[in-house]
């Protein structure tokens, strides 16, 4: 899997929250997810090459992590 379906897949995922906005910005060495709602603010950095299978699963874990805690 390649970076342009991964940030397919998490805008994917991103997408099914409504009150969520998020960005993908390109990082000093990764690119990174940020993730808002309201004032609280949480950045999630990615990998521009994956590195294993799971590695897609593990991130779109760490962005609904991320959506958790701005949005609570």
């Amino acid at each position: 899997m390649n970076r342009k379906e991964t940030e397919q897949a998490i805008e994917a995922e991103l997408s099914r929250y409504t009150n969520i906005q998020y960005s993908i910005e390109q990082g000093g060495k990764h690119p990174r997810v940020v993730v808002s709602c309201g004032d609280k603010r949480r950045k999630v950095p990615i990998s521009g090459t994956p590195s294993d299978h799971r590695a897609l699963l593990n991130k779109i874990a760490d962005i609904r992590r991320a959506v958790r805690e701005v949005s609570s």
